[in-house]
């Protein structure tokens, strides 16, 4: 990943207060009359739906900003969820034409929907400027094993598709040709309620005031060679972006639970703001900190025989089964901020630290120029984060112990 230049997380030495994270959120507003989805935009509905925030890279601070603008809106009705993005493209670029193939490959913009915020049984879409649809549809999460519908490169993947999905594209400048400058171009869609209804797990009408969806907008960007004509599709250019709506941490789009939240509110679009629904998700207080904090106190769990799973959502895969497992000890906590710097510091582990760490917001683990790590003040018993599993592996062997197993952690 790029990294801005110059940028770098300044030390901290003063005890800090983290900054809270929270997904990004909008509310989405019943239509006035009827929409025709075209790719213009010109309907009142439209016109009164407020435009997101400017997209943002895809991981967190300190990587490079967009360079280009995108933005998207909703608006709702008994039939549909309508969704809008509008892209700044100086470079109209596009030629993947047939559907369910990888739009991925020119740049495009995707929308992830969970319906019930599960990260379970979610949509993937995605389009590039020619309109062209790749619609999929996973169980799961690639990292717990999903498979998706509709993907051409996955063997034993089915075919699926959004059906009643309406969609319409506008370029405003010429295709393909990079040797002027074009402006961009806006994608209008139509998401039926009732196909996005078959993919929740409940029979509670989605069409309704007060539903909340969890999703995301993202723009993938190649920097494509300005060569005229195009006759190497493979040479996208040295590097390729991701930014989207809401930050998402990881820089993988399959991670459901930082995907923004959307709100269905019941007043129009041209209704004062509903401002109990805008106002929804506000932080609370963090609890207060226990008074007998041991890190690094261990407590004993009894072997013996043990029933787990099924996993309700996942059951093919997390079947109930009986296991065996003798007695074990478990740290009573996470692995602190303050005990991994020290794990640093013990020698040879320069390659289990990554610059992020230094993110006060997100762990608090500073290298100083003499190559020494310290702890940013106030973060030392939290528990550390953007540990790879690499270096979960070095710390648990350096402190005289090992990682649980899965059956151990369940």
């Amino acid at each position: 990943m790029e990294r801005e230049s110059g940028f770098n997380y300044p030390p901290v030495t003063e005890p800090y207060t983290p900054k809270q994270f929270k997904p990004a959120q909008y509310v989405a507003y019943r239509a006035v009359g009827d929409i025709t989805v075209d790719g213009a935009l010109t309907e009142t509905s439209w016109a009164n739906a407020a435009w997101t925030a400017t997209f943002g890279h895809i991981f967190m601070t300190g990587y490079r900003k967009p360079f280009l603008a995108t933005r998207a809106k909703l608006v709702w009705d008994d039939q549909y969820l309508y969704a809008a993005a509008e892209l700044e493209e100086p470079n109209l670029v596009g030629h993947v034409v047939t559907k369910d193939e990888e739009i991925y490959n020119d740049n495009d913009i995707e929308l992830f929907i969970d319906v019930d915020g599960d990260s379970q049984d979610y949509i993937e879409l995605e389009f590039n400027c020619l309109g062209t649809i790749w619609d999929m549809f996973l169980h799961k999460e690639y990292n717990r094993g999903g498979i998706p519908f509709s993907h051409p490169r996955v063997e034993g993947s089915l075919p699926w598709d959004l059906e009643g999905m309406l969609v319409a594209v506008r370029m405003d400048g010429s295709l393909n040709y990079p040797h002027d400058t074009d402006r961009g171009w806006i994608i209008e869609m139509a998401l039926p309620w009732e196909s996005l209804q078959k993919t929740s797990r409940t029979d509670e009408p989605l069409n309704q005031d007060g539903t909340m969806l969890r999703l995301n907008f993202s723009r993938v960007q190649h920097t494509w060679p300005k060569v005229w004509p195009i006759v190497d599709w493979d040479d996208r250019g040295k590097v390729s972006y991701d930014w989207t709506w809401s930050q998402n941490l990881v820089y993988n789009m399959h991670s459901c639970e930082s995907w923004g939240r959307a709100i269905l509110s019941d007043r129009t679009v041209i209704q004062l703001p509903d401002s109990e629904r805008e106002e929804a998700f506000a932080f609370v207080a963090p609890p207060e900190p226990e008074s007998k904090l041991e890190p690094g106190s261990m407590a004993r769990i009894e072997g013996g025989t043990y029933t787990i799973g099924p996993d309700v959502t996942d059951p093919d895969d997390s079947p109930q089964g009986t296991i065996i497992l003798d007695d074990f000890y478990i740290d009573r906590y996470e692995v602190t901020v303050g005990e991994y710097t020290t794990f640093l510091n013990a020698g040879e582990h320069d390659e289990f630290y990554g610059i992020d760490m230094a993110n006060p917001d997100f762990c608090g683990i500073v290298q100083r120029a003499d190559g020494r790590y310290e702890t940013v003040i106030g973060r030392a018993l939290y528990p550390v984060t953007l540990v790879t599993i690499e270096g979960a592996q070095a710390y648990a062997a350096w402190a005289g112990k090992r990682l649980p197993t899965e059956f151990e952690w369940e």
